[in-house]
């Protein structure tokens, strides 16, 4: 059985068809944490609006921008 790695040099051509794949991994994995970190704060904003609706509460001011749909 042959290796193609024979210490420190890693030839050009193996580095190129693994980059790609390294590439996918990082970004999934970044993916995944930035729609971790939406969905909780999704779940925060939701859970606060329905506190304040039911005990008639003003919202938190940083809550309180009304949006103009067009």
């Amino acid at each position: 059985m042959s290796r193609w790695y024979q210490g420190g040099h890693v030839p050009v051509q193996h580095v190129g068809k693994a980059l790609p794949w390294v590439g996918v991994i990082v970004g999934a994995g970044m993916n995944s944490h930035l729609l971790a970190a939406v969905a909780l704060d999704a779940q925060r904003y939701c859970q606060t609006r329905f506190l304040a609706d039911k005990y008639s509460l003003d919202l938190p001011e940083p809550l309180r921008e009304e949006f103009d749909l067009i």
